[in-house]
C-alpha cells in the first residue's frame, strides 16, 4: 500500500484511515478506535487483512495508543 511506510510519529485514526488505505484501527478485542484518537504508528507500518478490511491492530500502554509490534502482526499473520 503506497504511502504507509513513510508515516512516521503520531497521527488521529482519521488521517490513517483516509492516508493509507486502512479500513480499520481496532484493538485485538475488535473495538474500534474514535476517528481522532491519535495513534503512534512507530517504524513499521502493516496492516492485516480481516474479513476482507485492511486492520491495523493497536494497544494502549499509559494512556498511549500503538500498533502492535512487527512480531505480534506477523504471528497474527499465520
Amino acid at each position: 500500500m503506497p504511502g504507509l511506510r513513510e508515516l512516521k510519529d503520531a497521527y488521529p485514526v482519521a488521517q490513517i484511515c483516509s492516508y493509507g488505505r486502512i479500513d480499520r484501527v481496532c484493538t485485538l478485542d475488535g473495538t474500534d478506535l474514535t476517528p481522532e484518537t491519535l495513534i503512534d504508528v512507530g517504524e513499521w507500518v502493516c496492516p492485516v487483512l480481516r474479513s476482507g478490511q485492511a486492520t491495523l491492530f493497536v494497544e494502549e500502554q499509559n494512556q498511549e495508543w500503538y500498533l502492535l509490534s512487527k512480531d505480534r502482526i506477523k504471528s497474527l499473520s499465520n
